[in-house]
């Protein structure tokens, strides 16, 4: 009976402790949500106006710290949020999406770099074979015949940034989003310069659009890392000069994970305001190429997604056989480049294999990938619009798509067949 009653008495007592503790638990759990470390969001606004007002309204509301605000592209901001911060803007009737921030980095094939020695480049202008695949060297606008008479055109280069001393490149500003300040320690944001603008001075290399002004957007460190928040901040800023640059070139991508309203509204916002915007298909990851729609911005309509195809030669004729890249890593002339991403979203194919370019420090490298076919691209664009000053980025992609040539490797790894590039009649 005494052990019954024991029973009893402690079952009870133990009863009547959930029923105590369970506002302590609820109590708990709201502490916890509080002290839950913040983490990086990107914020889409949908309440008319001016970003600046809503922001500081919502700060003042909710009780979050605007890190950045979007002006331009798109009405918007990051921040670092709790949990409950961000359930409450998704609750709010002024905010139209929260999204987590994510981390980009720059695919490892743009690691693979060959230096050129920078005394050899300057004795004579070299015309890489890129150029010559996509017809610049016999485009009359580009106008290619080693003396100089730079374009009046300009295209942002959204990278690791632009050395500001190349000789070989025309740099009319700069700007940067990440820690560190202007200028490449990376060299990657150098060599998509020089593809798009090297200047047709009798040294070096020789761009698409010789000499048209290049803006470094630096949204990527000397790791070549950086977050959709610096991206955004990069597209803002040129959408606020979106009266000046015509064209806007990344030679990036993320994978599906990264894919947002936020982030899809930049780059729309920037399409929207007239400049053209051309970005990597992708390179191949783990797995290997995969469709590109698998990949943003690449996917986004609004963006001109490239793809690569491996040149050996500068010429668009019989393919020459196997060549040596770099070590063991060997293409076959005039096919599709065994890195790159593909699928009925790419628009147009342009070289990315062993593409000689500009680089960091002065210097001159070639380099492989979808980073190096955007670019290509990016100057047959501002070529375009120098002989169309009012086409709108939907008729620049048109008409690069109805110039370019057809395109059919024998390891197409699909069914949908992009036109290669061609400026040769621009």
């Amino acid at each position: 009976m005494l052990f019954r009653l024991r029973c009893f008495t402690r079952l009870g007592l133990c009863l009547a402790a959930a029923a105590l503790t369970l506002p302590m638990f609820e109590a708990l759990n709201a502490a916890h949500a509080e002290a839950t470390p913040a983490r990086p969001f990107l914020v889409l606004l949908r309440t008319p106006g001016g970003a600046e007002p809503a922001v500081r309204a919502l700060e003042s509301r909710l009780g979050v710290r605007a890190r950045r605000v979007y002006r331009s592209a798109l009405r918007g901001f990051a921040a670092d949020l709790t949990p409950a911060q961000a359930e409450a803007l998704r609750s709010d009737p002024g905010v139209e999406a929260v999204q987590e921030d994510r981390l980009v980095a720059l695919a490892p094939l743009s690691q693979r770099v060959r230096l050129v020695s920078v005394a050899a480049r300057k004795k004579q202008q070299v015309i890489p074979t890129g150029i010559r695949r996509c017809g610049a060297d016999r485009s009359v606008t580009a106008h290619i015949n080693g003396i100089e008479d730079s374009l009046s055109v300009d295209v942002a280069v959204l990278d690791t940034g632009i050395d500001p001393k190349h000789p070989d490149l025309n740099l009319a500003g700069s700007v940067s989003f990440v820690p560190g300040g202007v200028g490449d320690p990376h060299g990657h944001g150098t060599h998509v310069a020089g593809i798009i603008a090297a200047r047709d001075n009798g040294i070096g290399v020789v761009g698409v659009a010789p000499g048209a002004r290049l803006w470094s957007v630096r949204v990527l460190n000397k790791k070549g890392l950086g977050s959709w928040s610096d991206i955004i901040d990069g597209l803002d800023w040129v959408a606020a000069r979106a009266n000046q640059i015509e064209v806007a070139n990344l030679s990036l991508s993320d994978d599906l994970t990264s894919d947002n309203a936020v982030v899809r509204a930049a780059f729309d916002g920037l399409v929207a305001k007239g400049v053209t915007v051309v970005a990597a298909a992708g390179n191949a990851d783990v797995n290997g190429p995969k469709e590109a729609s698998l990949a943003i911005p690449g996917r986004y309509e609004s963006v001109i997604a490239v793809s690569a195809l491996a040149d050996s030669n500068g010429s668009a004729g019989p393919g020459a056989g196997l060549f040596r890249v770099k070590g063991s890593y060997f293409e076959s002339d005039e096919s599709y480049a065994d890195f790159s991403n593909f699928g009925p979203v790419v628009d147009l194919i342009a070289p990315g294999v062993s593409i000689l370019s500009t680089y960091k420090n002065h210097k001159y490298a070639e380099i492989s990938g979808t980073s190096q076919a955007a670019p290509h691209v990016s100057g047959a664009a501002a070529l375009y619009k120098l002989t169309h000053p009012s086409a709108t980025p939907a008729q620049v992609r048109a008409a690069l798509i109805a110039a370019g040539t057809a395109f059919a490797p024998f390891d197409a790894p699909d069914d949908h067949h992009e036109p290669a590039l061609d400026v040769s009649g621009m």
